[in-house]
């Protein structure tokens, strides 16, 4: 086979690349929206020694009918009344009709493992009438937290096979009708009090907001469920701890008080939901027999195992209102994954490890890859935007000989490791794959284990089959999930893998969109959170594919705690006071601070009671009578910053200072069993718990490093108050145990 590409002349077809939307009006009866849509270059493809029109080359988007003509289209949502029906009208203009063309078809959607490239040419190629016919489609209603949304499809290009006839329809006048009257499909008839959807999914709908949102202004973190068999809860109290100290108000749950089936579950979830309409974030934790996943049905003999099923509480379709993560392994694992995820979040590794990524990628998937890209090609525009937008370095790692920094060859796992090992946070994967591996670059879980990137913990997104196949085997998520070497923490932040076979083009949507969203400038758009990139990315591949994007929803498994906020920064300091209001004979305070957006958490015992953001360099907030036994923590967190947390004792605050300083160190924290304290100087330092009780007191006058043992200790948080030359320093140690 060969390419041509054709100059666009006026005898030329024209396809469309680009498109522009306006709304022309808007009612609460009635939205019309115009789309324009500009030609440009198109390329011809030669089978049989007979050329076709290949838009799957040019267009971002084709039909994906088997044996049907592979024409452009274009998706995008709307926002819909709470009820009722709506009903569309077409009306078009500026039509260009061209004669004598002939149309490749499409090779449909293919699985990696089974992908073909022969041309099936089918019926609609003997039927003298244009195709696809409709100009425009909608979707069902679908439900999503608070938003009742709507996908239109748009086909501009229609074909006759028979005439050889093609017709482009450069402007469509799109009119939806809302009639609030009838009964309609997914009506939202119990709208959420939280605005959570408006917050996080604004952004996937053109319909304006026409009301100042208050979220825009005070974003909320949202709330977290953790649901564990009870021998996990010692293990992961640390992380809800953290949580709830940062301002996500966290609770657990053990599987024995709800019942181990996917019913059982899912109804739990539900219920929690009407109760907490702030939830967001659900985090299980254990493997597939502790926590059973839920299955979807069969393709051929695999199961559609699915853990995004917990997270679509409202309508039928399979938008989800919550970002689900799972712990998968053992409770020693997950004794890994919270210390990985404590540290990720709390005291990261310096360094500007987090601007670099990795991208690795198969030589295949020309033309029936999204946007018709070769895995190859998929990954060097992520490279690109990424290396626009901030990221420092992207190693290309792709099969074949593609030019660019991208060695000669096929790739090794020795080489990809020794990338790893310098440290990303960041790593895209498209390809093939299987339970253990990735292909390209024979990249296995004992390559992983082998890894030596101690502190630099990526984000891993792998398009590829079966890599997050856990149920009855240990898949390559879970590896990277629990990896250690030399008994130190290495591995992923966090894994996205598929339980099953992956279809080829839509998930490089996703993984295309989860990109866009990290690196946006527009910070109403931007996502931070591992899950709200993961999820809206899964979103927005749903609203270009339709449901032949709805088997990578289910079975795409995020592996991770969800609420978890990327690093794509060097880690920077924050500084903030509180105060507490002169002359006032109540609890309330005012915390200040230079960076505005800061999330403002407080706590009382490691239990959440209020959260806020700053916004013109301050946040006020008031807090119940309390005790003299209680603490109370003020922690000031923000992306690509380190947390910053301060005790409030009686009217008087004492600064835990997590920083490094030059004459004490530290480590490691979270610790297990040894605490090591380096100091220059000699030291007393007591040790307490956060309720101010007295555990013991040391004294050291060496220089050497002090080693204490802390392997009696319970798991929790402790301070370090130290007396170094008249300064007192207090630190706050996790102690983590088995």
């Amino acid at each position: 086979m060969r390419y041509l590409f054709l100059l666009l002349f006026i005898s030329t077809v024209s396809i469309f690349k680009a498109q522009t939307v306006s709304i022309v009006k808007s009612s609460e009866s009635a939205l019309e929206l115009l789309f324009q849509f500009e030609p440009s270059k198109l390329m011809v493809k030669q089978i049989n020694q007979k050329d076709y029109v290949d838009f799957t080359q040019s267009s971002d988007l084709t039909l994906f009918e088997k044996g049907a003509p592979a024409l452009p289209f274009y998706s995008k949502s709307i926002l819909l009344p709470s009820t009722g029906n709506t009903s569309l009208e077409v009306v078009y203009d500026d039509v260009i009709e061209y004669s004598g063309q002939e149309i490749l078809p499409s090779l449909g959607l293919q699985k990696r493992k089974q992908v073909t490239d022969e041309y099936v040419f089918g019926k609609i190629y003997s039927e003298d009438s244009f195709y696809p016919g409709k100009l425009a489609t909608t979707t069902p209603p679908f439900l999503l937290r608070e938003l009742r949304g709507q996908t239109i499809h748009l086909y501009p290009y229609q074909y006759n096979p028979i005439r050889k006839t093609l017709r482009f329809y450069k402007k469509l006048r799109v009119i939806i009708k809302f009639d609030v009257t009838g009964h309609g499909i997914n009506e939202l008839l119990n709208p959420s009090e939280s605005q959570l959807g408006k917050q996080h999914f604004k952004h996937q709908f053109i319909t304006p907001f026409t009301k100042k949102e208050k979220y825009l202004e005070k974003p909320d973190q949202g709330e977290m469920l953790v649901i564990c068999p009870a021998r996990f809860k010692q293990t992961i109290q640390p992380l809800v701890d953290w949580k709830n100290q940062k301002g996500i108000l966290t609770r657990i749950e053990t599987i024995e008080n709800i019942g181990d089936s996917s019913h059982l579950i899912k109804n739990y979830i539900l219920d929690y939901y009407k109760q907490h309409p702030s939830l967001l974030h659900l985090l299980l934790v254990g493997d597939h027999q502790d926590i059973t996943s839920y299955s979807y049905g069969f393709y051929d003999s695999d199961v559609y195992w699915s853990d995004s099923y917990y997270g679509q509480i409202s309508g039928d379709d399979l938008y989800s209102e919550l970002f689900v993560g799972r712990f998968s392994g053992t409770v020693d694992d997950v004794k890994i994954m919270v210390q990985r995820t404590l540290e990720y979040e709390k005291t990261p590794l310096s360094g500007d490890w987090m601007t670099r990524a990795i991208g690795i990628a198969s030589s295949q998937g020309l033309t029936i890859g999204d946007n018709g890209e070769s895995d190859w090609q998929h990954e060097r525009l992520i490279r690109t935007s990424l290396l626009a937008s901030g990221y420092t370095s992207v190693y290309e790692f792709y099969d074949g000989d593609q030019g660019g920094i991208d060695e000669s060859g096929n790739p090794t796992s020795t080489a990809i490791v020794s990338a790893i090992n310098s440290g990303v946070g960041l790593l895209n994967y498209t390809g093939h794959g299987d339970t253990d591996y990735l292909k390209t670059g024979n990249l296995y879980s004992s390559d992983v284990l082998a890894a030596e990137n101690y502190g630099t913990y990526p984000f891993v997104v792998s398009v590829a089959c079966n890599n997050g196949k856990f149920v009855n085997n240990t898949c390559l998520s879970e590896t990277w999930l629990s990896a250690t070497h030399h008994n130190q923490i290495t591995g992923a932040i966090a894994m996205c893998g598929s339980s099953i076979l992956m279809d080829w083009a839509p998930p490089m949507k996703t993984q295309d969109e989860i990109v866009r969203l990290l690196i946006d400038t527009n910070l109403t758009i931007r996502k931070t959170s591992l899950g709200g990139l993961f999820n809206n990315g899964q979103f927005s591949m749903l609203e270009k594919y339709g449901n032949d994007g709805n088997g990578v929803v289910q079975t795409w498994v995020f592996f991770g705690d969800p609420s978890t906020v990327i690093r794509t920064q060097i880690t920077k300091p924050i500084e903030f006071t509180v105060v507490k209001n002169s002359g006032d004979s109540l609890n309330n305070y005012v915390v200040h601070s230079e960076i505005n957006g800061l999330n403002i958490g407080i706590s009382k015992n490691n239990s959440y009671v209020t959260s806020g953001t700053i916004i013109n360099n301050s946040y006020s907030f008031s807090l119940p009578t309390f005790e003299i036994t209680d603490t109370l923590i003020v922690t000031a967190t923000l992306q690509n910053y380190a947390p910053k947390q301060q005790i409030i004792v009686k009217e008087k605050s004492v600064k835990l200072d997590e920083e490094p300083v030059s004459t004490l160190n530290l480590y490691p924290n979270p610790s297990n069993n040894v605490v090591h304290i380096a100091s220059s100087h000699p030291f007393e330092v007591d040790i307490l718990t956060l309720d101010g009780k007295k555990i013991t007191t040391y004294v050291h006058s060496q220089h050497e490093v002090f080693s204490l043992d802390v392997s009696s200790y319970l798991t929790g948080s402790y301070l370090f108050v130290f007396k170094i030359n008249d300064q007192i320093i207090t630190r706050k140690i996790e102690i983590i145990k088995q």
